[in-house]
């Protein structure tokens, strides 16, 4: 799951916690992967880390899963997240063996589409147990 934030932006803020949790819950199963964007807004200048690091350090804790920072001219957001057509962060994108899944936000919406995704590929790669003729 890409999960895309800015530091500017009161949703992704309080999404923080809630992604963590999602992290935590489901490791070993499902790679998690913060990218603050802040060029979201516009910013078209190099990733200002700086700012990253104050406001990991006023949330220290919150956010409990790998974070990224999108280069200057947002690679990761014209690669990934336009195309999709949402507009709007905090948003998940959940990639399924290199496939967009699901793309959006609330992440309860997100966590559905994952279970099921979880339980779709449990099944599929579940071999039955060969039976032996006496």
């Amino acid at each position: 799951m890409l999960h895309f934030h800015s530091c500017r932006c009161d949703p992704c803020v309080q999404a923080g916690p809630e992604v963590s949790q999602l992290s935590e819950e489901y490791r070993g199963r499902v790679a998690i992967i913060g990218i603050n964007n802040e060029s979201i807004f516009g910013v078209t200048k190099p990733p200002n880390l700086e700012l990253l690091k104050t406001f990991l350090d006023e949330h220290q804790g919150e956010f409990r899963y790998t974070l990224m920072v999108d280069n200057a001219e947002g690679f990761a957001k014209d690669v990934v997240y336009k195309p999709s057509g949402y507009r709007g962060i905090p948003c998940a994108v959940m990639l399924i063996d290199g496939v967009v899944a699901y793309v959006g936000s609330p992440l309860e919406t997100f966590k559905s589409v994952l279970e099921q995704a979880l339980e779709s590929l449990s099944t599929s790669n579940c071999s039955s147990p060969s039976s032996k003729e006496e």
